[in-house]
């Protein structure tokens, strides 16, 4: 017997012209094709969603066999689980209130020390025996297969166009969704807004005081929609310490609350760092592209320097525009910062190690 965490793997992503086809496709609703720029794609497709006209046929049609989604899984009824390929075993699905450290225990038989988990394995033990038993005995794996229990590990392909899986997070993130189905579709949720920020931004899961699964590195204020308007109703800090949130509160005074509990924690600091950290690569990988590399191979038109040297001329300029300015904008902070990233790339600096204590 076997026991492994739950997982996911995204198969394939979306191709990169896609949201400005979406939009191409959006913009027959309305007729203002002719509005399209290299810069209107994001701020029609948040438009899109926050309006709710999700109907665009484009996102529809471009799927696998013209479904809103495709669903493949394991069957039990043709694998024979008492084959080499499987093991010889069974495995199965350790559940998600159980600790990290159960898992190792329980692969090397050891006692979890806990009357209802030892029951747990125990229940799944006596099950992969029964199974074995009755395959040694004869039976098919579609008999056999009605010992097993619901913990047993199976795995599925699922394909879907992009207003499903929106549905499919938004169900399956909700504070009232299975908890072992929350535990895979948080992180699936997290790369999905990673990859694709435009389409996937909006969803927030609940948090409530019968379900406090992390989500991130802080579990911040999130809450339902209706009509688009959020509902704050909790605040987890992940070192344990909770926030409960009366559905009574304000919005003000529980984004209040949730600003306090951030103030005394560096998860939320930690978690600020790394978003600003990926939206400004993102941003540096968008420019660089943009622009053809042209800070680290200039073309040298006009002035012959090399590659230090325009990269230092950009950051005076920069720092020059900071100084006399009686307000520090935020472009030109992002300029800043990117150069100094592009002076760190052009002096080959590319590790920090050594200034970690």
């Amino acid at each position: 017997m076997k026991i492994v965490k739950p997982d996911y793997i995204i198969e394939s992503i979306i191709p990169e012209d896609l949201l400005q086809q979406i939009e191409k496709a959006g913009r027959i609703s309305y007729k203002s094709e002719d509005k399209i720029s290299k810069d209107s794609t994001q701020k029609f497709i948040k438009n899109i969603i926050k309006s709710g006209h999700l109907s665009v046929r484009f996102i529809v049609d471009r799927e696998i066999s013209h479904r809103l989604a495709s669903f493949t899984q394991e069957s039990t009824r043709y694998c024979n689980y008492s084959k080499g390929k499987f093991g010889n075993e069974l495995t199965f699905i350790l559940p998600s209130w159980f600790a990290e450290k159960d898992l190792d225990n329980i692969n090397s038989n050891q006692k979890l020390g806990n009357t209802e988990k030892d029951i747990w394995v125990t229940a799944l033990k006596d099950a992969e025996t029964s199974y074995l038993d009755l395959i040694a005995g004869g039976w098919t794996a579609q008999e056999a297969r009605s010992v097993l229990p619901n913990s047993l590990k199976t795995e599925i392909i699922v394909s879907a166009n992009l207003r499903e899986w929106r549905t499919i997070l938004q169900l399956r993130t909700d504070g009232a969704a299975h908890p072992q189905m929350r535990e895979v579709m948080l992180p699936l949720l997290r790369e999905l807004q990673d990859k694709i920020p435009i389409i996937f931004d909006d969803i927030l899961p609940i948090v409530n005081d019968s379900n406090t699964e992390s989500f991130g590195l802080f579990e911040g204020f999130v809450s339902t929609t209706t009509k688009g308007k959020k509902e704050i109703i909790g605040v987890i800090d992940l070192k344990g310490d909770e926030l409960s949130i009366s559905k009574d509160n304000t919005d003000a005074q529980a984004e209040s609350l949730y600003k306090g509990v951030l103030a005394k924690s560096n998860i939320g600091t930690a978690w600020k760092i790394d978003k600003i950290m990926d939206n400004l690569k993102t941003l540096l990988l968008y420019k660089n592209k943009k622009y053809g590399d042209a800070a680290l191979n200039p073309n040298n038109i006009f002035s012959k320097l090399d590659s230090l040297g325009s990269i230092k001329v950009r950051l005076d300029d920069k720092l020059s525009r900071i100084k006399n300015a009686t307000v520090l904008k935020k472009n030109d902070l992002i300029d800043l910062l990117g150069y100094l990233v592009l002076l760190s790339i052009a002096n080959d600096w590319l590790s920090f190690k050594e200034f970690e204590d």
